[in-house]
């Protein structure tokens, strides 16, 4: 067949691409199933043959109507393979068989007689005409026609190629094992802390409202005692006066016995009225200044006053002792003298002295946090610190990470599975989701045996800090997730070993 004849061949079976749509499409790749279905029942193909047009029928249905190219190779690939199958059939076997498709390059003479001594030796066993091109082709159609798939859509709806499927179930095992118990840990530590937080800010606001309380009526005590401070000023000052006009009387009052009694020396006697006059005046001078102190006895101390004479004593010009009987009292110029003597350290009206009265400042109470809240802010403190340190975060830590370490596992041998799926009628995607399963509870196991001490010659756990131990913990959960392949060895052997040596037959 030379060069003109090809191109005239597919002259005939090219179709314009801008005429073609969706029914024309169906309808030629129809076409090509009824010439491959004719053929196979009309003539015997070889092995070779039947492979290669099912590949190419398995393309047909990624063909859609803007494929018209790869439907035109398409096309002209079957029909060049069942013409050469078709032509190799019904050429005789001899040594002066020649190749049509090579007759025009006789420059080279040796080659071609090694073509002719290579298909006289295969006989029965010579390949297909083209099939090098035939096969060229499909690999274009293939690569030109593929179209994929969104992968994050893929993933999450687990329709596609086989090892699609095994990525979705992995994917979904790793959402649910590995992000979820980290999500977990992660909120436990933000409630925890946002407990603490709310506790202390609760604190802090409440001391702030009993500060601002109090500073409130501190202010008030304030006010109330300056008002306190004036009226005792004005008290002392009237107190001040009222005494000047006392000790003046009283001075007055001195001078006058003075003057009695030496006019009574001079004369040779006094009086008993006289003497009982000037006690009287004394008595209620100072009945007036008693008064006067019991009244503001609640107000505070006053000034001291200038202390009362003592009694003048009368004697008669015989130098003796005036007998004349004393009918009138004499205490009350004492006790007041005895009054204003017991305040020693009072004030003066430059210094006075405030005394307020009982009741008259309020005390301060202790500022202290409402107890239920108090209480409340405790308890969930002390309910999520027993979340996380009985072993709650460990616990996510060995799953999480057990988890991923037997998805790493998974994925590294996908290979593996997807040929085992082949041979077996295995969905990957079960597989990739149930299969990491096994490396994490393997993992699980593993970190409680260490917690539970059964190892600790080999490892000092109590000693290790807690930012050590958990990096230690997600070390051994992940070897162990990831050493999932040797769950199956390690559950034999445990078994053999707890059954004990199988009797002998």
């Amino acid at each position: 067949m030379t060069a003109n004849e090809i191109k005239s061949q597919v002259d005939q079976l090219k179709i314009d691409a801008p005429e073609v749509d969706n029914g024309e499409v169906q309808a030629r790749v129809q076409r090509l199933i009824g010439l491959i279905k004719k053929s196979l029942r009309s003539q015997t193909l070889t092995a070779k043959t039947q492979k290669e047009l099912a590949r190419l029928l398995s393309l047909a249905p990624s063909l859609k109507d803007h494929h018209t190219q790869q439907l035109d190779l398409l096309d002209l690939a079957v029909s060049l393979l069942i013409e050469s199958d078709e032509t190799n059939h019904h050429q005789p076997l001899t040594g002066n068989a020649t190749d049509t498709t090579v007759s025009h390059a006789s420059k080279d003479s040796n080659v071609s007689k090694a073509s002719n001594a290579s298909k006289i030796f295969k006989g029965s066993k010579k390949e297909p005409k083209n099939l090098v091109f035939v096969q060229e082709t499909r690999r274009q159609i293939d690569q030109q026609s593929r179209t994929y798939p969104d992968v994050m859509r893929a993933i999450f709806t687990g329709n596609g190629t086989p090892y699609i499927r095994l990525v979705s179930g992995l994917s979904w095992f790793f959402f649910v094992f590995v992000l979820a118990p980290l999500l977990l840990l992660g909120a436990t530590l933000v409630v925890r802390e946002a407990a603490r937080d709310l506790a202390d800010y609760t604190e802090a606001k409440q001391t702030a409202a009993s500060l601002t309380n109090e500073n409130t009526k501190l202010q008030g005590a304030n006010a109330q005692l300056a008002t306190e401070k004036e009226r005792l000023e004005n008290r002392n000052k009237a107190l001040i006066a009222q005494l000047g006009v006392t000790e003046s009387k009283l001075s007055n009052l001195s001078e006058h016995l003075v003057v009695s009694s030496e006019a009574a020396a001079q004369n040779g006697g006094v009086s008993a009225r006289q003497v009982t006059v000037s006690l009287g005046t004394l008595e209620d001078i100072s009945r007036d200044i008693s008064t006067e102190l019991r009244v503001n006895d609640t107000v505070g101390p006053v000034p001291a006053a200038t202390p009362l004479p003592s009694p003048v004593t009368l004697e008669s010009p015989n130098n003796e002792p005036n007998n004349e009987p004393n009918n009138e009292p004499n205490n009350e110029p004492n006790n007041g003298t005895t009054e204003q003597a017991a305040m020693p350290n009072a004030g003066s009206a430059d210094n006075p002295v405030i005394r307020p009265t009982a009741g008259s400042v309020p005390e301060a109470s202790s500022a202290s946090v409402p107890a239920k809240i108090r209480d409340a802010a405790a308890g969930a403190i002390t309910t999520v610190d027993d979340l996380v340190t009985n072993r709650f975060s460990l616990i996510l830590l060995a799953i999480s990470m057990g988890a991923l370490g037997s998805t790493i596992s998974v994925i590294v041998r996908a290979d593996t599975f997807i040929q085992q799926a082949q041979q077996s009628d295995n969905d990957l995607f079960l597989t990739g989701f149930f299969r990491p399963f096994v490396g994490m509870s393997f993992a699980i196991f593993c970190v409680a045996l260490v917690e539970a001490g059964i190892f600790s010659g080999l490892f000092d756990i109590d000693n290790r800090q807690d930012a050590d131990r958990a990096y230690f913990y997600v070390a051994i959960a992940f070897v162990a997730g990831f050493s999932e392949r040797l769950v199956r060895d390690v559950v034999i052997k445990t078994e053999d070993t707890l059954a004990g040596p199988k009797p002998r037959e």
